[in-house]
């Protein structure tokens, strides 16, 4: 996440949490995506952190960004646990929870990305060789503001959904950050040390003009948040979270923070509903050499506070997602690769490391039951790569348990584990055909990686070469009607998507630009 100078702490991670559906959302129109193929699903059990309440608000979703993480949602009971790995650094949903735009630095500058709620369809909406941060969804849906340092120094912007039409909203010599549309979208909350060196809050009109301070006298406040009514803006200074009037009047103590015990609270947001707050409490250990964090959330008035989530990670910015819409986070490492699903039983099937070991190895569990896996591979060796047959009797993956990588097939319960392939060199990446009867890989055995085919009906033992090229090719998965191939390839000097026959023949360039596309996965 971007560091923000208003910071008393340097922001790692967001947190987002979800409204009980008992509350009402105005009704608001974002604008219409179509969704293409989502990232990689990964699917892994809860951890341990999640505090049980039985006093916690119905049908609550909460999901959290660790770093170096995916981003994944569950409930606060710990069910329905779930994860995509997507690089986002700070969230804003749009109105009716279809999209969110994110901040990211995957191409090497903070830019702004917009992305269906399931992780899909990720598009780049600014481009510059400057800092665009800290995004908010309008509630209209129209537009999107950020902050921007493309003119020197922090200034607010808007701009479309799809990147188009960006409009400079402030011009002043100090930094403006942080916005935060009101409900009907007709004015902007900002942070800005503009007057001297301290951060305070001020508003102004969507398009800029009107620029009135919220209250002087609160000192480095920053991250102003607009109550769902809009009687009320929300901020925090040096672990204390205020409310107030939009004019700045009737000032009052949510959240305060204990000095003699440590506790710092910041980073409050409204659900949608206004009559919850969300927000982190950190506190250090007794020789103030350690820091503990959680989720909190309280009534509207800052009390009968209630702990979700407990951790020794760094939590931040607990977001409310918009009513009855999936949840997004992201989790700590715990190396896990792409998941298969097979749709007949709804089981997962995953790979992930137990604690206390190097290895990867793959296990399955029930879609709506992730904190009861099965583990199918216990080989001191990574396994990795599963992939479903067409009947979900059966699972082919990748080991490492003879050397090297090579193809394997086991039964759904993890019995009668069969090596496929034996050769010196890697193979990977298993895919079935829609029958049943072949499997496709890719595999290095010719000193670069090309795409090969084999067959139950002759045993397993002739691997046909279907793609030959001095460059990559990998990643092969077959079209449902099994007529098709997809595969990534660097033939032609990037990672391109292709096609190709079943047998090999036809290879067809099927994406064409300067960029890397990997990972192709067909529609059912």
């Amino acid at each position: 996440m971007m560091k923000s100078a208003f910071r008393t702490f340097s922001p790692i991670f967001m947190a987002l949490v979800m409204i009980p559906l008992a509350c009402s959302q105005p009704s608001a129109i974002s604008p219409n995506q179509t969704a293409s193929q989502s990232p990689p699903q990964i699917e892994i059990p809860a951890d341990k952190g999640l505090v049980s309440s039985s006093t916690q608000p119905p049908d609550c979703k909460i999901s959290f960004r660790c770093w170096g993480s995916g981003i994944c949602m569950m409930n606060t009971d710990g069910t329905d646990y779930r994860c995509f790995q997507t690089p986002a650094e700070w969230y804003s949903w749009s109105p009716d929870g279809s999209m969110i735009v994110y901040q990211s630095s995957e191409d090497g500058n903070a830019e702004l990305y917009v992305m269906n709620s399931d992780g899909a369809n990720p598009n780049r909406i600014t481009r510059n060789t400057e800092k665009d941060i800290e995004p908010s969804w309008s509630p209209d849906g129209s537009k999107i503001a950020f902050a921007s340092d493309r003119d020197g120094n922090y200034e607010i912007y808007t701009v479309n959904y799809d990147g188009s039409n960006p409009v400079r909203l402030t011009n002043d010599d100090a930094g403006d950050r942080e916005p935060n549309w009101s409900p009907d979208s007709s004015r902007i909350a900002f942070s800005s040390n503009r007057g001297g060196k301290d951060t305070h809050i001020y508003t102004m009109n969507a398009d800029g003009s009107d620029v009135q301070p919220v209250n002087q006298k609160l000192n480095y406040a920053c991250q102003p948040r607009w109550s769902p009514d809009g009687t009320k803006i929300m901020c925090q200074v040096s672990g204390w979270i205020y409310s107030m009037n939009t004019d700045g009047t009737n000032l009052k103590t949510l959240v305060g923070a204990r000095a003699t015990r440590g506790v710092v609270n910041t980073d409050a947001s409204w659900s949608p509903c206004g009559k919850w707050i969300a927000f982190i409490t950190s506190t250090f250990s007794k020789d103030r050499t350690k820091l503990s964090y959680k989720i909190n959330i309280a009534n509207a008035d800052g009390e009968e506070t209630m702990t979700l989530y407990e951790t020794d990670d760094i939590v931040e910015e607990p977001e409310w997602s918009p009513v009855s819409r999936t949840v997004l986070a992201s989790v700590p490492s715990q190396a896990a690769s792409p998941a298969g699903s097979f749709p007949g039983t709804k089981q997962i099937a995953y790979v992930s490391k137990n604690k206390g070991t190097i290895y990867r190895n793959i296990f399955t569990a029930p879609e709506n039951g992730m904190d009861t896996p099965v583990q199918l591979t216990r080989y001191e060796h990574d396994n990795v790569d599963p992939a479903w047959s067409p009947d979900g009797k059966k699972i082919a993956f990748s080991s490492k348990r003879d050397g090297d990588f090579e193809i394997f097939i086991m039964d759904a319960d993890g019995g009668n584990q069969t090596q496929l392939t034996k050769n010196k060199d890697r193979d990977g990446g298993p895919d079935w055909s829609p029958d049943g009867k072949r499997i496709v890989f890719h595999s290095w055995r010719d000193k670069d990686w090309e795409i090969y085919v084999f067959s139950s009906e002759d045993g397993w033992t002739e691997q046909t070469r279907l793609t030959e090229s001095e460059e990559q090719d990998t990643n092969p998965c077959w079209s449902p009607d099994g007529k098709y191939i997809a595969f990534m390839s660097k033939r032609d000097g990037n990672k391109e998507i292709y096609i190709m026959n079943a047998d090999g023949s036809n290879q067809t360039n099927f994406t064409q630009n300067q960029l890397d596309d990997t990972d192709p996965s067909w529609q059912p």
